[in-house]
């Protein structure tokens, strides 16, 4: 799945930026001439990953999958530190839709929270098959001023995303 696996390092490219230009470091996202063609390009990636899972088994899970890349790296914190970056996460997020958006909201809210130390989740058991992705339950601790909940669930799209928010 090319088209998946370069979405998802030129995201990672994207938010990192600033970074790798003050460290001289190697970037994809620099070679792009402009910022309109890295938003064309990034754009082109996310409908081209988008249309090579449409034959596979459960699609819908694995678009909600790249909806998810999309909302957990847009809602990096080096994302509102780059004016430019900010502005390519806007239309991107436009372009992924409502779902991406909903992701994106709780990815916003669940680092908010774990930057005011009000939550931290840890992620027990998830298991995954590369593409095959078959999830049984998803076990989740959540601190909550001071309070320990403990909940094993039915895997639910909307937690493993937030399991994956976590690991970023």
């Amino acid at each position: 799945f090319p088209w998946v696996q370069g979405l998802h390092i030129l995201l990672d490219y994207l938010i990192d930026q600033e970074e790798d230009r003050l460290g001289q470091d190697l970037n994809f996202c620099s070679f792009y001439s402009n910022e309109l063609v890295l938003t064309k390009r990034l754009s082109m990636f996310y409908v081209k990953a988008m249309q090579s899972v449409s034959a596979l088994p459960q699609q819908a899970f694995h678009r909600l999958i790249i909806r998810g890349l999309l909302s957990i790296y847009l809602s990096d914190e080096k994302v509102f530190r780059q004016k430019d970056v900010r502005q390519v996460a806007r239309i991107l997020l436009r372009i992924g839709g409502p779902h991406t958006l909903f992701f994106y909201l709780h990815c916003r809210a669940y680092r908010f929270l774990k930057k005011k130390s009000l939550i931290k989740i840890s992620v027990r058991t998830v298991f995954l098959h590369y593409w095959g992705i078959s999830a049984q339950f998803l076990a989740v601790h959540l601190f909550l001023n001071g309070k320990i909940f403990f909940e094993s669930l039915k895997i639910n799209v909307f937690f493993l995303l937030f399991a994956l928010a976590c690991k970023l």
